[in-house]
């Protein structure tokens, strides 16, 4: 009786041996990309924050007099 109808012959089919560019992962490369996509877009949302409360900050002081 052959246990293996599921499985392709004739090659390995184990995640620890996938080959680049054949659109697997490893569960932490994905997950340290999605971290690195998070945090640039943060970075981007902190440096928007920044500049719009010195904008305000200038604003604020010519409606002051």
């Amino acid at each position: 009786m052959d246990n293996n109808k599921d499985k392709p012959s004739g090659g390995v089919n184990d995640e620890e041996h996938v080959l680049p560019g054949s659109g697997h992962m490893k569960p932490d490369t994905e997950y340290q990309r999605k971290l690195e996509k998070e945090n640039k877009q943060l970075k981007n949302e902190i440096e928007f924050l920044k500049k719009a409360a010195a904008y305000f900050a200038g604003d604020q002081s010519k409606s002051t007099r």
